[in-house]
């Protein structure tokens, strides 16, 4: 599989790994299987005009930051949302 190939040759080469484009939960999971550093797509988010993201952005980090944790968007992905 072509993926496994480019994941496994970005490894050797000590790159992180981004996917972009997921929109099925079975490509997600096989990215987790891949150990895939990053992943973008419809499954997480449908594009949006940047003021939007940023003001969610904003309100998700206020939330965050007022239960003492720290945000940390690049864990969070690895969580399948809820749909």
């Amino acid at each position: 599989m072509i993926v496994e190939f480019v994941t496994s040759m970005a490894r050797s080469l000590k790159f992180r790994v981004i996917a972009e484009g997921v929109e099925t939960d079975a490509q997600f999971s096989l990215l987790k299987q891949l150990q895939c550093d990053e992943v973008q797509g419809y499954l997480f988010c449908k594009p949006a005009p940047a003021e939007v993201v940023e003001r969610e952005m904003l309100i998700k980090s206020n939330e965050i930051n007022k239960h003492g944790k720290c945000l940390n968007a690049l864990t969070d992905k690895m969580e399948i949302p809820a749909k």
